[in-house]
């Protein structure tokens, strides 16, 4: 970019010193003509208005003389393309394979390590550990909602497994299939920055022992599901476990929870976790019992490291009352060694994220690799075939076509057939994708902290792939295609417009001009227009 700023800056001064030159041989010449110098610069003041002025005309007419330059190399390369269906179609499948495998790992890894939760200011989300372990004791949760400094929220999650959901209606309930279910804290949608699309958000009178109405906002997915995108779903009833929930509102499409990988359909407030789980109806109060994460959000320029510290004294308080009154050596030495951590959730959390860096490394690399072979495999086919375009390119450049022109032509081509590979890999990609997220899904249990949960990405094609694959055409037409550019536009007019075949004939405006296999002696003599 600041190569680009600087040769865009020495444009224009170079632009500003050719407009100063015609005015100043403009006032030259008015003053060889008698003219008095001032009279001959207020006149071509006249004549030239303002000089922004003539540098934007000057600019329009670049830029339309540069967009018909490109619109004829583009028409041209499309009937070269056409007229060599063959080479095109190997060159087309090459790169179709390198991109695709390349923009297919892309998408996974956007989605799994790269792509932040379609929140607001995402990159103030933080979530707290105990070195390794991610979920805390209710009770831990409050002492942090109640006690922490400077957090405009701190919220609780639970992912639950996936329940058997029905809609209550005048025929009594009607089955939905399955549905994961997320208890929350009342104040997780604000934490979070979520505006629901319709209805209204989980508050904290919905999260409290003994609320009136059992409230619940569903996803855009369950509402199109269950409800058919009904604009009646708010005030429906539920039955999620043995609770009766009234659906309050629906999120936003794309939000589907702070989980990546694990679509919700369904959020509830976490005071009703006896009712939903009533076979673990304890969890709310035991100190011991460790189930829930904890997600935050801080404020503008807070320091991280004070929020650090003072949920340590906290966290370190509620191990030693867990510990009891009087415990031994050995548990003093395991407490002393559980450290509060906080990291960034912008990205959201997931399991298997961190499992996955170094496989993904591995694939990353792979991809590239079969991407630099496509790229050397074409480049080769073009060079090949460039031995077959020496003459055309001679002509050209006799007739009066720049080296630069030729080269932009020939990378026209190139970045054409890349782009055309890049449409084709996109299906590949999309293929190759629901196979990684497969192999992704069927890890081992051991090897996930959630063993028994399943991996739904949702991999379909977006703005970044698009943008992504559309670079990665560009450059890659470029790479492979600028070398033999630069090979053929090097081209001997003497050699190659005279080898080949005994006559090369050059057709312009009807007319034919011949030029014989060996180069004729004309006297010096002759300068007469009859030739």
């Amino acid at each position: 970019m600041k190569w680009l700023g600087r040769k865009w800056r020495r444009m224009e001064l170079e632009f500003d010193d050719e407009v100063r030159f015609h005015i100043d041989r403009q006032v030259e010449d008015y003053i060889r003509e008698g003219m008095c110098p001032k009279e001959a610069r207020r006149r071509v003041a006249i004549e030239f208005g303002v000089t922004s002025q003539i540098k934007e005309e000057c600019r329009e007419v670049w830029i339309r003389i540069t967009l018909e330059q490109f619109w004829q190399d583009l028409r041209y390369a499309v009937r070269l393309l056409r007229k060599n269906l063959g080479f095109s179609a190997v060159a087309v499948f090459s790169l179709a394979v390198g991109i695709g495998a390349n923009t297919g790992i892309f998408t996974v890894t956007d989605a799994l390590l790269l792509k932040n939760l379609p929140v607001r200011s995402p990159d103030q989300l933080v979530s707290f550990r105990v070195n390794d372990e991610v979920r805390f004791s209710y009770p831990a949760f409050e002492s942090f909602r109640d006690r922490l400094p400077a957090m405009p929220g701190i919220a609780a999650v639970e992912s639950l497994e996936r329940y058997n959901l029905s809609v209550r209606g005048q025929e009594g309930d009607t089955p939905v299939g399955e549905g994961r279910v997320a208890l929350v804290s009342g104040n997780y949608f604000s934490t979070l920055g979520v505006s629901v699309a319709a209805g209204r958000n989980l508050t904290q009178e919905d999260d409290r022992a003994g609320a009136e109405h059992l409230a619940a906002v569903i996803s855009d997915g369950a509402w199109r599901r269950w409800f058919e995108k009904s604009p009646n779903v708010v005030g429906r009833t539920m039955t999620v476990g043995g609770a009766i929930l009234t659906v309050v509102g629906v999120a936003p499409a794309g939000f589907t929870g702070d989980c990546i990988g694990q679509p919700v359909d369904l959020w509830a407030p976490i005071a009703l976790q006896p009712l939903v789980e009533p076979e673990a109806s304890h969890l709310l109060t035991n100190r011991r019992a460790y189930w829930v994460r904890i997600v935050a959000r801080l404020s503008s320029g807070i320091d991280r490291s004070r929020i650090q510290a003072a949920a340590e004294v906290l966290n370190q308080q509620a191990l030693r009352d867990e510990a009891g009154p009087n415990p031994r050596p050995a548990t003093l030495q395991y407490l002393a060694r559980q450290h509060i951590a906080i990291d960034s959730d912008s990205k959201g959390y997931s399991p298997q994220r961190a499992l996955m860096y170094q496989p993904l490394a591995i694939l990353i690399v792979v991809v590239a690799l079969v991407l630099l072979i496509a790229c050397a495999n074409v480049a080769t086919l073009l060079l090949a075939r460039s031995a077959a375009r020496r003459r055309e390119i001679a002509m050209r450049l006799a007739l009066g076509a720049s080296r630069r022109r030729v080269v932009r032509q020939l990378l026209t081509e190139s970045i054409l057939l890349s782009l055309a590979g890049g449409a084709l890999g996109l299906l590949f990609a999309r293929w190759g994708t629901d196979l990684l997220a497969r192999m992704i899904a069927s890890a081992p249990a051991q090897m996930v902290s959630s063993a028994s949960t399943a991996l739904a990405l949702d991999l379909r094609p977006d703005i970044r792939a698009m943008l992504f694959t559309t670079a990665l055409c560009i450059i890659t037409g470029a790479l492979f295609g600028l070398a033999p550019a630069l090979r053929i536009s090097r081209a001997s007019l003497s050699t190659d417009l005279n080898e080949g075949s005994p006559r090369a004939a050059l057709s312009v405006g009807g007319a034919m001009v011949v030029a014989p296999r060996s180069p004729r002696v004309v006297s010096p003599r002759f300068t007469g227009t009859g030739l």
